[in-house]
C-alpha cells in the first residue's frame, strides 16, 4: 500500500489558476468601482453647483442679492439668465455653468414666466464629458424689476 499525502502537481496548477483569474477580476471590479466613484463626486459637485445656480437666479434684484449685474449690465426679468455664479470665487475651475430660457409663459404678448435651464458641464478624469440640467422658473411677479 501506497500513502498519497498531499496534492498533485496538476491540482496545484488548477488552483492557481483558479486563483489567477479571481485575482484579475476583482482587480478589473475595483478599476472600475474607482472609476465610479470618481464620477460620482463630479456629479455631486455638479449638482450642487446646480442648485446655488438655481437658487441666485430665484433671488436676482432681492435685498442682498449676490447678482446685481450679469454679462449685460442690470439683471431684469427680461435678461435674467444672464446671472451666473461665479467659478473663480468658489475655485471650481473645471466646471462651466450655462443657463438657458427653454420655455417662456406669456398671453397676449406678455411674458410672465420663464423656464430656465442650468446645465453644468465639466470634464471627467478619462476626459469624457458630463453634465447636468436642472429646471427653474422666474416669475415676473417676483421681486425682479421690469
Amino acid at each position: 500500500m501506497t500513502s498519497n499525502k498531499g496534492f498533485s502537481f496538476v491540482e496545484i496548477l488548477i488552483a492557481l489558476m483558479v486563483i489567477t483569474v479571481s485575482g484579475v477580476g476583482s482587480m478589473k471590479l475595483y478599476s472600475y468601482m474607482e472609476q465610479l466613484k470618481g464620477n460620482a463626486v463630479g456629479s455631486l459637485r455638479a449638482q450642487q453647483l446646480a442648485q446655488q445656480q438655481v437658487s441666485l437666479l430665484q433671488t436676482v434684484n432681492t435685498q442682498d442679492s449676490e447678482c446685481r449685474e450679469g454679462a449685460e449690465g442690470n439683471v431684469t426679468f427680461d435678461n435674467v439668465g444672464t446671472c451666473l455664479i461665479s467659478l473663480t470665487e468658489l475655485n471650481e475651475s473645471k466646471y462651466k455653468v450655462e443657463t438657458e430660457v427653454v420655455n417662456t409663459i406669456e398671453e397676449s404678448g406678455t411674458v410672465y414666466g420663464k423656464l430656465i435651464e442650468v446645465k453644468v458641464t465639466w470634464s471627467d478624469r478619462h476626459g469624457g464629458s458630463q453634465e447636468i440640467k436642472l429646471l427653474t422658473m422666474v416669475s415676473k411677479f417676483s421681486n425682479l424689476t421690469v
